[in-house]
This record gives structure tokens, C-alpha cells and sequence, in this order.
């Protein structure tokens, strides 16, 4: 597989096409077939594309999307119309439009039979895992959660606390391990570099009751692997062992003292939200919130998760470059980001080999020496390449020969596309009526200006300010503010322009009617409602005790099956009554096989009956399996809810006496020197003045987790600033 010459490959973003909006209500037209239009995201290029009668005709007046191909050089501004696309103004076919400019799709994942995954008992029809190797830590006792937003299907990060027996605890940060189970020969290794990482948007639905009646206004996701995989099998789902790549933080006096990484393996006993996390939903959840509290300075649930992931990366950074030094196998890629020069913009982030010694290896927002994507294999190529480097089992070709520069290019796509998604949908959900948020201005060099940062109740959304003005100059308004972050109170609206639904921004009035409030600060739920990502939240097997869990996905599939798409608000009720209806059902056809037997000959109704035998009796045990499903989820839910309290109780005494610091003091987080050679597990002791990354710097992290939520309940991804 590695003979290719992979430097040679065409850039994932490379296509023949471009996308446009055609102006079928402009009156004018160039000949016969020519019809005005202006290319997506192209600084209002314009174009001329030759659409034969027919088909203008069936168009109508009404503008549309298209796919067009350039006609030669000698008719230059032309070009041909190769595919009509939906009308303009709607939303699904806006996002349709979006997702084919930048090359989200289309998406044609490799077959099953050729996955060629590996530690997996039964392959792809399988998915279980082995007995635990003996060199993999067997972490099954661990209270672990996860933390996502509330419809995230693709799990990669989850968090645990332990008490040592020094008067110190444990916080372990485990991330699914991808590369066990995914080899740099798999074709989906390679699948992985094209699509670079996975695509989401949110949705305008308001509520999920529109969701429902309405498909097209969810949100959703284009994952880099194929769903089964990112949903399913590598995910870190709730109540299934899953192996994992951890970091482990020894929290002492206050502080992080060392850190130290092992393969181990874990259930995920809480599969929760960021919301509930910040309520503090579970004793459990308590004591994981205080805890990040004290090491991060930060407040906000996605902070704090922010912050683990950070942590992690970073640790993994220091690996890397250490490993780099030593020609300790072929090299992993950091994320670098080169300091501003004197009265300039930032500078984007990008992916490096980390054996380029003689260039940047920091990351300068971030403030430290060194710094790598890890933390999400299952949904960005670099951490899975990453993992396999790491862990020793990738190839040499595949490091050096790796078109690193496509990859960067194909990830800038990839955050333009969730930057210009989330901006067009709370345009969308603002073309009634304005909306008021808090928002700061920036200075961005993607977008080669400033651009104005949003803060709204379904995440970050980002506006160039070249493009943002209305009533009244925002410029002015917001006069030496560019580059400050401070936050003023901006309203918000959704016009359509040049065929795309943008966002108009100004300073609300002191005079003006008073506008609705969405201030992103308040919750999206209102108190004691909140979220959560599963009715099932935290489930056990019947026998209980560490490594026993109950597989949540497959019961819930097993309970869908069991009602056959029957909508039940009282599933046990629906369930039983089921049970029962085809119990008769069977006795009455087993009465009439009884008097077939007796030599009676029976009516064509009672034969037609007689014949559904076979079905009935299927579908009774499929009922009975749904219900015998559903009576342990809900047994198992009051017994981890149990286990949670008795958690969060026996953890928190253990968690203040970690976090007290003599003398007084706030917590400091101090970065451990990691081991030596990246494939082993060590420990070393953490200076006082240890690489660690200041909170207000670490905005790349928290746009990235926020990105992977976007979701059917119609959370918008935010930007990945990097």
C-alpha cells in the first residue's frame, strides 16, 4: 500500500467544478441560453452560464444553485451548466450547496469488505473486543464519563477520577484508540487523509418537535469515517468496553504533579452533556466539575473540557518532538502556529512533521513549546496518524511521504465550511425578526481582516466585517475596539445577498424597539429541564460490578425493533401490550394446528392464519427481547445512578484534600515531563513552571469541541479558529 508515491496524489480539494448562484429573475440575458450569475464565496465574481431554453424555462423565475463547469480560455467569464441545483432562500438547499463547494460531499465511503480492521473479534459484522491484552491497563473499574453536547454520536474523549492512596487523585483523560483497530494499510487509513476530518451542521429548527416534522431543518454530520465505525464500533458509547489511549494527571497540593500515558481499557458508565456537567447532575459529575475548576481557572462546562483536551495534546506534543529528536521512528504532526510579527494579524495554525527541526514547533496562541491533535481520531486524520506514531506502528512512508500541505489545505476547507454553515443558519433563524447577542472583534488572518466573534446560545459564530454593515457603520460604532476582545451588545439579522443568507450586525440604538434577547450567556433550557444526549444515561448489567456493563446502543436498537417504529410515550406499557396481543395470537394459532392435527379440515381463513404462524412467533420473540431490554436499561439506569452517588461521595473528600495547597494560594497546572521514549508509560515530577496552556489562549481547543457537536437538536458548530 505504501509503494504509492503519495506526494504525487491529487490534493483532496482538487475538482473540475465550481458552484454558483444563477439569476433566473434577471431579465437580462446573453443570447439565447446565456444566464447571469455569480460564483459561491468568490468576492462576487460574476458569470455567464449557457442553460439551454428547456431547462430555463422549467427554472422559472426563481434563482437557483448550479454546478457549472468553465467553458476554454477564449470564452473566459463563461461557463456551462452541468447540474441544477435547489432554489435559493431555502435552507437544505443552501447547505446542499455549501457542503459541495467545499467538498464535504459528495462522500463515498470504502466498502465493509474493505475496512481490513483489526482487534476486533468477528471484524466488521462483530465489533466486540478480545480479552484484555496483558500490556493494556484494564481501567473497567473507573467511573468514567463523557461530556459532548447533547446529540454527539462520535465519542472520542471521556474523563475519570481516582483516588491514590498518597492523599492525592488521579485524573484521567481517555481518547478512543483508533489506531488499534484502523492500520496505516487499511485503505480507511488512507481514506482518513483524503477527508481530513468530519463535517457537521446544526440546523434552524427551533425545537425538536420541528426537527421532527420537518427532516431538512436538522442538523446532522458527515463523519470522516463511516458511521458505523464513528457511531458505532470505535465511539466510546456508554456501557461498552472500549479500548482507549489515556493520560493520566497526578494532582497534588493543588496541582498537577506529573503525567503519565498507558493503552488501557474502559466503560464509559455516563454519557452526559456539557449541561449537565455544569449543573452538577450527579455527585459524580460534582466532583469531576470542581475538580477541573480548581486546576483551569475556567467556569463554563465547555471550558473545562476544553482544558483537559489541551492538557492532553500538549503532553502528546512533548512526546512527539522528544521522539523527533531522538529519530525515534517516523514523525507525528504538530500543530504549529508562528508568532504574529510586530503589529500584525495571527497567524493561521497549520499541521508540520515534527521532524522539520528548523521551523516553528509551538503553537503561539496557545503559549507552549509544543502542541498536537490527539484527542479526536475518530473525527481528524492527524490524531489518528498521530496515535499510530505515538504508539510505534506507522510506517516510515507514511510520515514522510504524507502530503501535509493537501492536508492542511483540505483542513482549512473543512473550517471555513463550519465558519460560513453556522454564520448562514442563525441567519436563517434570524430573517424574522432581529436578535441581540454579546460579541467581540478580532483580528483573524483567514479571514484577512477583522471579523466579529458572536456569542450565542448554540455556540461561537464568526462574521468578517468587510461584509457587515447596514443601517450604520459598525466600524464606527465599535472604533478602537478591533483586537481588544471586548464584548458589546450587537443585534443580529438575516438578509439574502448575491443568493447566500447572510448576517447583518449594528449596535442596537439607545431609541430603537426593544429586540428579542438571545444573549448567548443564558441557557439554551430553561433550569431543570436540561438536556440530556439519552433518556438512558447511565446504565449496568443486571449482575453489576466493573467490565459488566450493558451495550446501551444495542439494547436501545433491540427496543426499536421491539416496537416496529410504533411512537409509544410509555415504551414498558407499548411493549407489554405487544407481549401480550401476539401471546394470543400464538395460542389461538396453536389451537388451530391442534385441529388440523386432529384430522379437521379447516376454513381458508383459518389456513391463511395457520400460515402466519411462523411470523407471529417471530415477532413475540422479538417483543419479548425489546421488553427484557428495556426492563434491565431501566434497572441499570437506578443502579449507575446508585454508583454515581456513591462515587461522587467517596471521590469528594479525596478531590479537596488534592486541591488544598499549604499556605494558601490558587491551584496551579503544572506540565509533567513525560517519558522518554513515547511508546512507554512513565512518569516524571512537573516543574513549578511547567509548559501549561493559559486559559484565554485556548480558543483553538474549545472551537473544536464545540464543532462536533452539531446535531439534529440543531446546535451550530462553531469555527475552528486554527
Amino acid at each position: 500500500f505504501f509503494l504509492h508515491n503519495w506526494a504525487q496524489q491529487p490534493a483532496p480539494m482538487a475538482v473540475s467544478y465550481r458552484f454558483a448562484v444563477l439569476r433566473f429573475d434577471d431579465r437580462n440575458r446573453y443570447g439565447q441560453d446565456g444566464v447571469p450569475g455569480t460564483f459561491l464565496f468568490a468576492g462576487g465574481e460574476s458569470v455567464i452560464v449557457r442553460v439551454k431554453p428547456a431547462t430555463q424555462a422549467k427554472a422559472g423565475k426563481r434563482n437557483r444553485f448550479a454546478k457549472v463547469a468553465a467553458l476554454s480560455s477564449s470564452n473566459e467569464g463563461e461557463a456551462a451548466l452541468i447540474e441544477l441545483l435547489g432554489p435559493v432562500g431555502e435552507y437544505a438547499s443552501e447547505l446542499e450547496a455549501y457542503q459541495l463547494h467545499f467538498g464535504v460531499k459528495p462522500c463515498r465511503y470504502p466498502q465493509k469488505e474493505e475496512w481490513a480492521l483489526t482487534g476486533l473479534l468477528g471484524g466488521v459484522d462483530g465489533g466486540s473486543l478480545p480479552p484484555c491484552e496483558a500490556w493494556r491497563r484494564d481501567c473497567s473499574h473507573l467511573h468514567v464519563v463523557s461530556v459532548d453536547n447533547a446529540s454527539t454520536r462520535d465519542i472520542d474523549d471521556a474523563l475519570s477520577i481516582e483516588a491514590s492512596a498518597d492523599g492525592g487523585v488521579e485524573l484521567g483523560i481517555h481518547v478512543a484508540d483508533v489506531a488499534a483497530h484502523i492500520s496505516p494499510a487499511s485503505p480507511l487509513f488512507r481514506w482518513a487523509l483524503e477527508r481530513a476530518g468530519s463535517a457537521y451542521h446544526g440546523g434552524i429548527a427551533a425545537s425538536a418537535a420541528e426537527a421532527e416534522a420537518d427532516p431538512l431543518l436538522r442538523g446532522g454530520s458527515v463523519p470522516m469515517l463511516p458511521p458505523d465505525l464513528a457511531h458505532d464500533m470505535l465511539s466510546l458509547n456508554q456501557g461498552v468496553p472500549r479500548n482507549a489511549l489515556s493520560v493520566f494527571l497526578r494532582v497534588a497540593g493543588g496541582k498537577v504533579v506529573s503525567r503519565r500515558h498507558e493503552r488501557t481499557r474502559i466503560v464509559n458508565r455516563e454519557a452526559t452533556t456539557y449541561a449537565a456537567l455544569g449543573a452538577a447532575a450527579t455527585p459524580a459529575l460534582e466532583v469531576v466539575r470542581d475538580l477541573l475548576r480548581a486546576l483551569s481557572g475556567e467556569a463554563e462546562p465547555e471550558d473545562l473540557v476544553a482544558w483537559t483536551m489541551i492538557e492532553y495534546n500538549s503532553y502528546f506534543g512533548e512526546r512527539l518532538v522528544e521522539a523527533a529528536d531522538a529519530a525515534a521512528g517516523p514523525a507525528g504532526l504538530l500543530r504549529v502556529q508562528e508568532p504574529p510579527p510586530p503589529g500584525g494579524r495571527p497567524l493561521a495554525a497549520r499541521y508540520q512533521l515534527a521532524s522539520h527541526k528548523g521551523s516553528t514547533r509551538g503553537h503561539a496562541s496557545l503559549g507552549l513549546a509544543a502542541y498536537a491533535h490527539v484527542s479526536s481520531p475518530i473525527r481528524r486524520y492527524a490524531d489518528l496518524h498521530c496515535q499510530h506514531a505515538l504508539l510505534g506502528s506507522l510506517p516510515a512512508a507514511a510520515a514522510e511521504e504524507a502530503p501535509i500541505e493537501a492536508l492542511n489545505e483540505r483542513a482549512t476547507a473543512l473550517s471555513r465550511y463550519h465558519a460560513h454553515t453556522s454564520a448562514m443558519e442563525l441567519a436563517y433563524r434570524c430573517r424574522e425578526a432581529p436578535m441581540v447577542y454579546r460579541g467581540r472583534v478580532e483580528l483573524d488572518d483567514e479571514w484577512g481582516g477583522a471579523c466579529l466573534r458572536l456569542y450565542t446560545e448554540r455556540g461561537r459564530v464568526r462574521i468578517p466585517l468587510s461584509d457587515s454593515y447596514f443601517a450604520e457603520p459598525l466600524a464606527a460604532a465599535l472604533s478602537g475596539k478591533q483586537g481588544g476582545g471586548e464584548e458589546v451588545e450587537l443585534e443580529v439579522w438575516g438578509i439574502l445577498k448575491r443568493g447566500r443568507t447572510q448576517l447583518r450586525v449594528r449596535v442596537p440604538s439607545s431609541d430603537a424597539p426593544s429586540t428579542p434577547s438571545a444573549n448567548g450567556s443564558a441557557p439554551a433550557t430553561p433550569a431543570g429541564s436540561l438536556p440530556t444526549r439519552s433518556p438512558l444515561s447511565a446504565s449496568r448489567a443486571a449482575s453489576g460490578g466493573p467490565g459488566s456493563a450493558v451495550d446501551v446502543a444495542a439494547a436501545r436498537r433491540m427496543v426499536e425493533a421491539a416496537l416496529g417504529g410504533e411512537a409509544a410515550d410509555d415504551e414498558k406499557a407499548a411493549l407489554e401490550r405487544k407481549v401480550k396481543k401476539l401471546g394470543f395470537q400464538l395460542d389461538d394459532i396453536g389451537k388451530l394446528k391442534a385441529r388440523q392435527d386432529a384430522g379437521e379440515v379447516l376454513q381458508s381463513n383459518q389456513l391463511t392464519k395457520l400460515a402466519k404462524g411462523a411470523a407471529v412467533r417471530e415477532q413475540l420473540t422479538q417483543a419479548r427481547v425489546g421488553l427484557e431490554a428495556l426492563l434491565s436499561l431501566r434497572a441499570d439506569e437506578a443502579r449507575a445512578a446508585e454508583e454515581a452517588r456513591q462515587v461522587g461521595e467517596s471521590l469528594s473528600a479525596a478531590v479537596q484534600g488534592a486541591l488544598s495547597v499549604s499556605g494558601g494560594g490558587a491551584p496551579l497546572s503544572a506540565a509533567g515531563e513525560g517519558p522518554a521514549s513515547p511508546a512507554a508509560a512513565g512518569t516524571a515530577a512537573a516543574g513549578e513552571g511547567g509548559v501549561g496552556a493559559p486559559a484565554a489562549a485556548a480558543e483553538e481547543e474549545k472551537e473544536e469541541e464545540a464543532a462536533e457537536g452539531a446535531s439534529a437538536s440543531g446546535e451550530a458548530p462553531a469555527f475552528d479558529e486554527a
